[in-house]
């Protein structure tokens, strides 16, 4: 589940290289926003604005069980089946932040996943 970042579209990218065998949040398309004005991708989530907040300032929220849920809401409605979390310029709040959110993650390589069951929005523990 990368997040298609405003600048850079990492998200994308991704994608791209894996063929197309997986979707991002929030998509890769211009579309209306609230008001109707143009925008690039999908109208976000409250977890994606969260995480795009911390993509754009390096601040990590305090996590409570009302995110927590609200991350199981969303990872729900994404259909999300893991949560990656990749290269970034603030990975060291990113990772803390999702760490606090949804416990720890199982480095594969340069990348920490989170296993997430797309029927309920829950992390998986790693065996």
């Amino acid at each position: 589940m990368p997040i298609p970042e405003r600048v850079t579209y990492d998200g994308q990218r991704w994608q791209m290289a894996a063929d197309f065998g997986f979707g991002v949040p929030l998509g890769a398309f211009i579309g209306p926003d609230e008001d109707g004005d143009g925008r690039w991708s999908g109208i976000p989530t409250p977890t994606a604005e969260i995480i795009m907040e911390i993509m754009d300032t390096g601040d990590v929220p305090r996590v409570t069980d009302t995110l927590r849920e609200q991350a199981e809401v969303d990872f729900r409605y994404w259909r999300a089946e893991a949560v990656v979390l990749g290269p970034h310029e603030y990975r060291w709040a990113l990772s803390a932040f999702l760490t606090m959110l949804l416990g720890p993650g199982q480095q594969v390589d340069d990348v920490v996943v989170w296993q997430i069951n797309p029927d309920t929005g829950e992390v998986i523990a790693p065996r």
